[in-house]
């Protein structure tokens, strides 16, 4: 009878160990939970002391929200997403759960989402004199989130006396929970009569859901704060002058923005919180020089911005176009992208042609000889006849021996499609009990216009002289226009040793963006 209870109490032992109830049972507390932004998404921000590896999971009810697992003990904070890129989370109760790598539970908390609350606090607006009339120029508002969730507004609707309306993309669109900011957009509403007006304003989300309106009244009045530029050139031997105004806001949001590390920089053209000014931009200086001929058309636009002092860079240094008007200068990107988003807005076939140490621009016409001409081919034999924008004189089709017939180039449309970027965070080397392996994390949001679909993420381990050890693909996943995916990957290490990570970013088989990340 001794020797049967012995036996029993060693199984019981023995289970008791396998499930971690007994031995390395893991004790883990949350010290704080909080909610906020996390690089464009919502997200809980958890901090924790845990005495070994865990798994910490966010519900929403029975579904899974979000999940991460944490292998070193101590006190940790992490970050869960409540919802998508630039999504506001759904209204109701969370639960954060934590489990141990046997997946028992070891603790759990709630958390309560509210329904977004907004509240418009003033209106300002910038008013620039044009002939008899004004122009609303930009528009800026103060705004409180008094909600516990973060706030992303995406497009702003301002209406004038009920019979004018612009929409216009927000910049600083994040208004994090319990904080009051200032969001603005640029406007650029014409032919308003000098007097006392009403505004109306609509703020919508990423999805086009109204989150906030605000009405006020508003007289027109010079401003003479507003920045502006001047400009004199010769087109066909007849002088032209034109006279720019400068959004303030603008103009700093775009200047405060990182490069990114693309060398498409059609990015910097058709980046959309500045469409309403380049359509500004573009029927003031079309009014200048009416034309039906439409290569006439390209090459006053072109003769524009090549009047614009070239200004040579240390360092390459893409500019958004406001930037380019606000200086007055440029190298030959910054000529090329302002050029682009300008002949863009007027409905023609744009492209960016980037060659060794220069960059033009590409314009495809139906119905034109080509014959003579200088002209570069897309991947599928499409046409792009060049445009040189960097010094004054040149015309749609010419250019110097040099830039004649290179074999080296790149064409980067401009217009309507999506465009990737990944923000990868350095991948992190686990050695687990017998397990070994590389997670990785990674931002990839589009800042085009279409969505985007057949992305993946291949992950090459690199041994000395760059020889590949492993390579490993992910699913394919899509991405919405002006939205973000945030995908993490676990990934067994390779057995041969490895130096570097490289993470490519792909689009429909192409490779759209690489980092790097050294091993030590």
């Amino acid at each position: 009878m001794r020797s049967c209870t012995l036996i029993f109490a060693l199984i019981l032992l023995a289970s008791f160990a396998i499930a971690g109830c007994l031995f390395n049972k893991v004790s883990c507390k949350i010290l704080s939970i909080t909610i906020g932004d996390n690089g464009g998404f919502p997200s809980v921000f958890i901090e924790l002391n845990t005495s070994d590896s865990i798994k910490v999971k966010l519900f929403k009810g029975k579904a899974l929200i979000d999940e991460k697992e944490i292998y070193i003990g101590g006190e940790r904070t992490l970050s869960l997403c409540l919802a998508g890129y630039h999504e506001i989370p759904e209204k109701g109760t969370y639960h954060v759960k934590i489990y141990d790598m046997n997946d028992n539970l070891v603790c759990d908390s709630k958390i309560n989402i509210e329904d977004p609350k907004l509240v418009i606090n003033n209106l300002d607006v910038d008013w620039w004199k044009e002939g008899k009339d004004y122009v609303l120029l930009e528009t800026s508002l103060n705004v409180t989130n008094e909600g516990n969730v973060p706030i992303y507004v995406r497009t702003l609707r301002i209406s004038i006396d009920g019979t004018r309306s612009k929409v216009a993309h927000v910049y600083n669109e994040t208004i994090n929970p319990s904080s009051t900011s200032t969001i603005s957009a640029c406007t650029c509403i014409k032919g308003i009569l000098d007097g006392s007006h009403s505004i109306l304003v609509d703020l919508f989300d990423l999805n086009g859901k109204k989150i906030a309106t605000f009405s006020s009244f508003d007289s027109t009045h010079l401003d003479f704060s507003i920045k502006k530029t001047h400009l004199k050139w010769y087109f066909e031997e007849k002088e032209y002058s034109i006279t720019l105004p400068v959004p303030k806001k603008l103009l700093s949001y775009c200047s405060s923005l990182k490069r990114a590390q693309t060398e498409d920089y059609s990015f910097y053209a058709i980046f959309p919180v500045d469409d309403n000014y380049i359509s500004f931009l573009s029927e003031k200086l079309l009014s200048l020089h009416d034309t039906r001929d439409i290569e006439e058309k390209i090459n006053f636009v072109a003769s524009f911005v090549q009047s614009i002092p070239y200004h040579k860079e240390e360092e390459e240094y893409p500019r958004f176009p406001i930037e380019t008007i606000a200086d007055l200068e440029g190298d030959c990107e910054d000529k090329a992208i302002l050029a682009s988003s300008i002949l863009a807005e007027i409905g023609l076939d744009v492209a960016l042609i980037r060659l060794h140490e220069h960059m033009a621009v590409g314009i495809h016409l139906d119905g034109v000889d080509y014959q003579g001409k200088v002209y570069y081919e897309d991947e599928t034999g499409k046409r792009y006849l060049f445009l040189e924008t960097s010094n004054v004189g040149w015309k749609l089709g010419d250019a110097c021996e040099e830039f004649k017939d290179q074999k080296n180039y790149t064409i980067y449309h401009v217009g309507s499609k999506p465009l990737l970027l990944q923000e990868c965070e350095p991948p992190i080397r686990y050695k687990y009990l017998k397990s070994d392996f590389v997670v990785v994390e990674d931002r990839i949001l589009n800042f085009g216009i279409d969505n985007a679909n057949n992305v993946e993420l291949v992950v090459d381990f690199l041994a000395q002289y760059d020889l590949s050890v492993k390579k490993y693909v992910s699913e394919k996943f899509g991405v919405r226009a002006g939205g973000g995916r945030l995908i993490r990957l676990k990934i067994n290490s390779p057995k041969q040793s490895f130096l570097k990570v490289k993470i490519d970013l792909i689009h429909e088989g192409k490779v759209v963006q690489s980092s790097i990340f050294i091993f030590e």
